[in-house]
């Protein structure tokens, strides 16, 4: 299966974010709270951030959660110990806890007027968003041998809730099986195209015959031949024929009665 997704690596989560903040004692913490800090309490805070980021570094994502979350205690309007926990929670699988620390970072980087923690956190939120989408889409389909239409009508809408390109062609191509399934063979047709069209796969035959029965299905044989044909000289050449041997049979002629 092609790789779906080039996930940023969590290190550079936050290699890439704001520079440290120098706080002020009093400062917005997010949920319109303010918050007064010490300058002990802000050094404790300064001083867990670099412990937790070296962690993570490391790989140690639950140490480094442990040292962020103990920033945050001595200061909670810190917003680079609040940008830390979010990455080490979605580094660890915990996209819920990951995505509800950056609404309270979107709020709090507003609300102290620092765009640039604003952005990355939004970019990191739908980021999260949008991988757990396409993981979602994926796990419900890509293991099965045959989708029935009862799978194709509950894996349809997480397909559909993807409204970005994905660079690869995998969810293409499952996606294209999903909606073959459940008739919606026009629909197929783009996204089956899609996963053709992928340079990084040597054996697209399996597209080309999701293609084919895309095609077969809104009547355009001549096209659906052609996309078979493609599919004769890989793993599925066999599939390749069993359709081409449909097109070819005789139309059947005889009524009932």
């Amino acid at each position: 299966m092609p790789r779906l997704l080039k996930v940023l690596p969590v290190v550079a989560l936050l290699a890439v974010s704001a520079p440290v903040l120098a706080q002020t004692d009093s400062t917005h913490a997010g949920h319109g709270t303010t918050v007064t800090v010490s300058a002990a309490d802000d050094a404790t805070a300064r001083a867990r951030y670099d412990e937790g980021r070296a962690l993570l570094q490391e790989g140690s994502h639950a140490a480094a959660l442990a040292k962020f979350e103990q920033g945050l205690a001595a200061n909670p309007a810190s917003l680079n110990n609040r940008r830390g926990a979010a990455a080490a929670l979605e580094a660890l699988g915990r996209n819920d806890e990951a995505v509800a620390q950056l609404d309270i970072l979107i709020e709090a980087s507003i609300e102290q007027g620092q765009s640039e923690f604003l952005s990355a956190a939004r970019e990191q939120r739908s980021g999260i968003l949008y991988r757990v989408s396409v993981e979602r889409a994926m796990n419900a389909v890509q293991n099965e041998a045959e989708i029935t239409p009862e799978l194709a009508a509950t894996a349809a809408p997480l397909f559909a809730a993807v409204t970005q390109d994905v660079p690869g062609a995998g969810f293409h191509y499952q996606y294209a099986r999903v909606l073959n399934a459940a008739g919606r063979h026009a629909e197929a047709i783009p996204e089956a195209e899609r996963a053709t069209q992928a340079t990084d796969v040597e054996d697209k035959s399996a597209f080309f015959i999701e293609l084919g029965i895309a095609l077969m299905g809104t009547g355009d044989t001549a096209s659906a031949r052609a996309a078979f044909e493609q599919a004769r000289t890989g793993s599925w050449s066999g599939w390749a024929e069993h359709y081409l041997r449909q097109l070819d049979a005789p139309a059947d002629t005889t009524t009932g009665g």
